[in-house]
Formats: structure tokens, sequence, C-alpha cells
């Protein structure tokens, strides 16, 4: 896992962010495509986990596009990864994972899951509403600087999960 245009495309956020000062309706709007393109990375940092828990598990890849990744919206940790890791490897197996990272990386699930469960909080005010009923809700509108630290922090957490499923999965799939 490197990191990708993702962290990029915040940086250039942040810098048109700092060349707005005063003008409150384009830093709102900035602010808000920071955490929306946050958000959709994780996603798709949580749809390569499970294609490469697929292969390695020999399922069948048009079935995990489709019946899998497909039929999953949101990158909550137990609602939507964890449940997703079910469906191609069973419980024991993410049961496993979880383990794994516990023990190896102290505090980090818990630490990634409860970063998740704040973002998906913040994602879903922002993606169902409109600016001006953004504003009128008084939502807190995090700078992109935010959204690039919140990057840093799950990109790591996510490296450490990302091992702990290759730890698991060789225990787990092993004959």
């Amino acid at each position: 896992m490197t990191p990708s245009s993702t962290e990029q495309t915040l940086r250039l956020l942040g810098k048109w962010y700092l060349e707005v000062e005063g003008e409150i309706t384009k830093s709102n709007l900035l602010c808000k495509l920071s955490m929306l393109e946050l958000c959709g990375w994780i996603e798709i940092e949580f749809d390569g986990l499970v294609r490469k828990v697929g292969k390695k598990s020999s399922c069948d890849t048009d079935w995990v596009e489709k019946d899998v990744i497909g039929k999953t919206y949101g990158f909550k940790f137990e609602d939507h990864f964890r449940s997703m890791i079910c469906k191609l490897v069973g419980e024991s197996a993410a049961g496993k994972v979880d383990f794994h990272m516990e023990d190896s990386f102290p505090g980090s699930l818990p630490r990634l899951k409860s970063l998740l469960g704040s973002l998906w909080k913040d994602r879903g005010a922002f993606a169902h509403a409109n600016l001006e009923t953004n504003i009128s809700t008084q939502i807190t509108f995090r700078a992109p600087s935010w959204c690039l630290a919140q990057y840093k922090d799950i990109h790591s957490l996510l490296v450490h999960l990302d091992m702990s499923i290759d730890f698991a999965l060789k225990q787990h799939l092993a004959p």
C-alpha cells in the first residue's frame, strides 16, 4: 500500500483553501470536497483489500465484484469492511485478522474503527445535503489539512490491517 494521488489531491485542495482566505463559500466547498475525496479513497482501499482476500482464498472474481463489493456502500469497519471479509473467508478468519492486528499493533484496530466511524458520520452529512443545508445546520467544515492528517493516520492503520490480513490468511488457508 503506497500513498496515492489522493494525498496529492488533498495537498492541492489545501493549497487552494489557503488561497481563498475570506471567501467562505469557496473555502467551505473545498472542505466538503476534501472530506468526500478522503472518504472515497477509503472505500477504494477497502475494495482493494477485499479483492486481495478474494484472490488469495480462490473466490470467483466476478462474484466478489458483483455480490460482495458491488453490494456494499460505505466504509464503516464492522458494517462494511468486516462484513465483506466474512462473506469471503468466514468469521473465523476475520477474527484472526482482528486478533493479529490487535496483538501486533496494539490499539490500532479500535483507533481505525473510531476514525472510520467519525468520518462516516461527517461524510453522510456532506454527501446527503447541499452546501446551504450544511451551513444552516452548522456542520463543522474541516480544513483540507485536517483531511490530509486523517489520510496519513488511516493510511498507516490500513498498512497494519493489510499485514494482519496476510498473516491471518496464511494461517487460515494453510493445509
